[in-house]
């Protein structure tokens, strides 16, 4: 903890770009490095994201040995690392990750709602919303851009108070919220899909679907409704690494009504324009 807290103070103070941008490099590796705990530990077992390792005495040259390794690295001395192939993965597989993932996934939920909890008991509910919400990331519509101005003035100073606990503004790198823009408008197509707007700029987050397609959908202005099917080309990569293009075509918007994590009430779980 004491790690992270020094590495978000030197981001904030470091006025060289240059290091800053080396630090708040480092700091998305960190958060990337915990997601990946995550989504390693509940990946299925015998992915190629698993690998099998031995330690060895000799690197084996028989036939019958060499077919099952698929590298061998000497370390040192009669030290040899053996990585076998994913097929000596046997199912059942015994083991505690998704033990492990289920944990991480149990208390990144009880943050979660920590720093939810302490909005929705400050901010006035004729002034400010809970609008959206996905894993790990919320949307509020709000009446004033500033989350305190939405707060009754007998409840400030508590809500000020507990604010640098809740936000990026305190110490801690993971675990808050994190202010990512104001927009004047937004288009919720779906689950996961959605095009927010202001006077200078247009975000667009639509799970599944290529920067290249959702830079088309803003650009030519498609409406979801008239043209439900897409279609649009996409590098793609084989098992045995070769890169080669292909031609994409997705039914996407026709049947496209959430289910979960979209909007407070049930009755305005439908996609809606906001303006």
């Amino acid at each position: 903890m004491e790690v992270r807290n020094q590495l978000k103070k030197e981001i904030k103070n470091e006025k060289n770009l240059e290091r800053k941008q080396i630090l708040e490099i480092k700091a998305e590796l960190i958060k990337l490095m915990l997601n990946s705990c995550y989504g390693f530990t509940l990946c299925n077992l015998t992915s190629s994201k698993f690998k099998t390792f031995k330690n060895l005495k000799t690197c084996p040259n028989m036939k019958k040995l060499k077919q099952k390794i698929q590298s061998c690295v000497q370390l040192s001395e009669n030290v040899f690392l053996a990585e076998y192939k994913t097929s000596q993965i046997q199912n059942p597989f015994e083991t505690m990750l998704g033990h492990v993932g289920c944990s991480i996934l149990f208390h990144s939920k009880i943050i979660l709602e920590k720093r939810l909890c302490y909005l929705l008991v400050f901010l006035n509910p004729t002034k400010a919303q809970l609008l959206y919400m996905d894993t790990d990331s919320a949307h509020f519509l709000v009446k004033h851009k500033r989350f305190e101005d939405n707060v009754d003035e007998n409840l400030k100073a508590q809500f000020s108070a507990l604010y640098d606990k809740h936000f990026e503004t305190g110490n801690k790198i993971s675990g808050i919220w994190v202010v990512e823009g104001f927009f004047n408008s937004g288009e919720y197509i779906g689950e996961k899909s959605y095009k927010l707007s202001n006077e200078n700029h247009t975000l667009t987050h639509m799970k599944g679907l290529n920067s290249m397609f959702q830079k088309k959908f803003v650009d030519e202005n498609i409406d979801p409704y008239k043209t439900p099917c897409i279609s649009y080309h996409i590098m793609f990569k084989s098992p045995d690494f070769a890169i080669y293009k292909t031609f994409m075509n997705k039914d996407l918007f026709s049947n496209y009504v959430p289910i979960k994590r979209y909007f407070v009430c049930p009755a305005g779980s439908l996609p809606l324009n906001i303006n």
